[in-house]
């Protein structure tokens, strides 16, 4: 992925529930682009990043993440690499997403 298509991508919007959460990246046309569940625990962090990664996130340009909660696992480790995190209203945005 080049920059000009990270720069596409938008924000991550999580959306946050007891022991998961659903995830999707929206272009800045508000169009999703993918959409994960992941648990909230250390493995749905590994994938989070790797989704990031996938789509141009990186220590230069990282994408910014919406997030309706500033709790559990995923979101501090988010907060402890740097991630630039805005709190959200509940993200009724998401349609069904398959786990």
């Amino acid at each position: 992925m080049t920059r000009e298509d990270a720069a596409c991508a938008g924000v991550l919007r999580i959306d946050w529930a007891e022991d998961h959460y659903d995830v999707a990246l929206v272009d800045q046309a508000g169009v999703v682009l993918i959409e994960r569940r992941i648990d909230d625990d250390s493995l749905g962090y590994q994938l989070l990043l790797e989704l990031l990664a996938q789509h141009g996130d990186d220590q230069d340009e990282s994408i910014p993440v919406a997030i309706e909660t500033p709790r559990g696992l995923v979101v501090a480790c988010l907060r402890r690499t740097g991630a630039r995190c805005t709190p959200s209203i509940p993200c009724r945005w998401l349609g069904t997403v398959t786990p």
